[in-house]
């Protein structure tokens, strides 16, 4: 099963080489506050760049619907008087 992932940025990977730490750091912090994402991070190197992903859940829209039978427009509100 693959995992589905979001790129969330990317680093030369001469200063990713260099100051791994850091800047790893600097990417899980971002992650955590504007995604709220606390796993790892996926690193990919390519073309002297590395791209950094955080992985997102697999949700199916057609199966895990809480009630199918919530209609938005069956309050009185919306309709016309």
């Amino acid at each position: 099963m693959t995992d589905k992932v979001r790129k969330i940025g990317w680093e030369k990977a001469s200063l990713f080489n260099k100051n791994f730490d850091k800047i790893y750091d600097f990417w899980k912090q971002k992650a955590i506050n504007e995604y709220n994402y606390h796993d790892d991070l996926k690193l990919i190197k390519e073309h002297n760049k590395v791209f950094i992903y955080i992985k997102i859940p697999d949700i199916n829209q057609f199966t895990e619907r809480d009630n199918w039978n919530i209609n938005p427009f069956d309050d009185e509100k919306y309709y016309d008087e």
